[in-house]
């Protein structure tokens, strides 16, 4: 075999590189222009996208130690300008400090603010936990309003979870919750099982507040209904005459939950045939309902409508039917003409004025 040879031909030498090709000229230089103005909202469309785990440490420590019911105004600041866009979950977790601030907060029960303060003297951390299980109490009564009971019960449950975690599970904070769930388990029709967390709430409510409040006098109030519509009627008297004792005490006797529990109680009354007493409960119902406001949010003309027709059924079985047909005439025109000439309610008041003018 021939061994390579170097330039000068003897054996045993690397021949020399090749030469290299010289390199290109420099392309020359586009034309400078002059630089266009783009609108402000493509330069925003242009910038990164990064979470808010992601910024500076300066950040990440204001973010860490300020508390979160202060938090909103800090984020806002600390993102002008940044280039940072928030998660889905960062905006939904700003959106709810915002809340807190400017819509919850001013229109709170006093159940909510004693929790609202409570936070306030938490650590940055810790009130981040807690305010996270109260935005899925809240989330769990929206789904609950938007017909989805599943997922209400769900989110129900992790909030209670969460909240036993943070206050315990005897906590009036942590008894809201289960009061929340009570109301989703009745919604699906899980009587019993909203009766077994309505009457915790109860125990707990009586144990750490007294016996004349309003948490105790609504959570009997609910739980007199739930027991009625058991068929157990003498513990749903029991429950719903201590709850209007409470609420007449504690609202005043012109009140709509005052009026919203005696029609409630008069039902009671009623299956068990005390119709002479369900008929003192429903007038004295409509008394009170007429002189409460109609702005004050409540639904106070139906309330008037639902009254009216109980009314009506029962004056039908004391065997007043001329009268019967003066209060469900008047029930009737009013379903008429706040409800329209197809709605449910209208066909039934109708149709007990059938069985009325039948009799």
């Amino acid at each position: 075999q021939e061994r390579p040879r170097d330039a000068q031909g003897e054996p045993g030498q690397e021949a020399p590189p090749l030469p290299q090709p010289a390199a290109p000229p420099p392309a020359r230089p586009p034309p400078q222009t002059a630089p266009q103005e783009r609108p402000l909202e493509a330069l925003k469309e242009e910038r990164p996208r990064r979470s808010i785990s992601g910024r500076s440490e300066d950040v990440a420590k204001v973010l860490r130690e300020t508390h979160p019911l202060d938090l909103a105004a800090l984020v806002d600041e600390q993102l002008e300008g940044s280039g940072v866009v928030l998660t889905p979950q960062e905006q939904r977790y700003k959106t709810m400090l915002e809340r807190w601030e400017t819509d919850l907060y001013p229109t709170m029960s006093d159940r909510n603010r004693r929790l609202v303060q409570d936070i306030r003297r938490m650590g940055a951390m810790e009130a981040s936990a807690a305010m996270s299980a109260v935005d899925k109490n809240a989330r769990c009564v929206q789904f609950r309003r938007e017909g989805r009971y599943a997922d209400a019960i769900a989110m129900g449950l992790e909030a209670h979870r969460a909240m036993t975690r943070m206050f315990g599970s005897g906590h009036p904070h942590t008894t809201l919750v289960q009061y929340d769930l009570a109301l989703n388990y009745e919604a699906i029709g899980d009587l019993e099982e909203a009766l077994v967390r309505l009457n915790n709430c109860i125990t707990i409510w009586r144990a750490t507040q007294g016996d004349t409040t309003l948490d105790v006098a609504r959570a009997q109030g609910s739980a007199g209904n739930l027991y009625a519509r058991l068929g157990r009627l003498s513990e749903a008297e029991a429950c719903m005459r201590e709850s209007l004792r409470a609420r007449r005490e504690l609202l005043g006797e012109v009140h709509y939950e005052v009026a919203e529990v005696y029609n409630n109680l008069g039902m009671a009354v009623d299956r068990k045939g005390e119709h002479q007493e369900a008929r003192r409960l429903y007038e004295q119902c409509l008394s009170v309902a007429e002189q409460c406001r109609r702005d004050e949010g409540f639904n106070v003309s139906y309330l008037l409508h639902v009254a009216r027709f109980n009314l009506g059924n029962t004056l039908n079985l004391l065997g007043e039917s001329d009268q019967a047909l003066v209060v469900l005439n008047e029930c009737l025109g009013a379903r008429l003409a706040e409800q329209g000439p197809r709605h449910p309610d209208v066909g039934a008041a109708y149709s007990l004025l059938g069985v009325v003018l039948g009799n």
